[in-house]
């Protein structure tokens, strides 16, 4: 299957690979001589942003809905300030994680706000389709999510020097079951692939023969 949009996302579980499928993934299309955007969410390398990367990524200072809206905000100003310019210049825009990672990981840090996952998920997911019918957000035009065992993944985490505040077994499991909640809802949009077994190599082979 060949997929021509111009808006790829990338989601999975921290430790699922994504990262470095990502960077492999640009380095050969831009050789290949393909226009390439690449982001992530949240925006790390613009100003304000990257002044909060610390506070997203390891900081408990802000209350969990203030700051799953700060996520939002920032999702906003990539989009409007970047990410349609881009489009509009032709790039194909390649993301490290997008939407679906704040309806997996917020959804479960506002489960107790909202009384159960389900509800703070759906809340989520609302908002955000209200701010697309709106114009003031875009969906990926296709996405694919890695699916790995939180066991393998949380091994490659340990390795890292500095670990976030989501990068624990127990809540990244909780993680995966909301990625394959938002898979199902999103079938059309998300293409589902199954690392088990396979090296990062080979994920990233599955992943470009599907895009052209």
């Amino acid at each position: 299957m060949e997929y021509k949009n111009n808006f790829i996302s990338f989601e999975g579980i921290d430790g699922s690979g994504k990262s470095t499928i990502v960077s492999l993934l640009v380095e050969r299309m831009e050789e290949k001589g393909v226009k390439i955007y690449k982001t992530r969410d949240p925006i790390r390398d613009k100003n304000p942003w990257y002044e909060l990367y610390d506070l997203f990524e390891h900081s408990q200072r802000v209350d969990k809905f203030s700051e799953a809206l700060l996520l939002l905000s920032s999702r906003v100003d990539n989009v409007n300030r970047f990410i349609k310019p881009e489009l509009n210049k032709g790039s194909i825009i390649i993301a490290d994680r997008f939407s679906d990672s704040w309806f997996a990981y917020q959804s479960l840090r506002l489960e107790k706000f909202f009384g159960s996952s389900k509800k703070s998920l759906d809340y989520l997911i609302d908002l955000h389709n209200s701010l697309i019918e709106e114009g003031v957000l875009i969906n990926p035009d296709k996405t694919f999510l890695f699916k790995i065992n939180p066991e393998i993944a949380f091994e490659r985490i340990k390795r890292k020097s500095k670990i976030s505040k989501y990068e624990k077994l127990n809540f990244l499991k909780k993680v995966l079951e909301q990625y394959e909640i938002i898979s199902d809802r999103f079938n059309e949009r998300i293409d589902l692939i199954d690392t088990e077994g396979k090296s990062i190599e080979e994920v990233y082979e599955t992943v470009f023969s599907k895009i052209n």
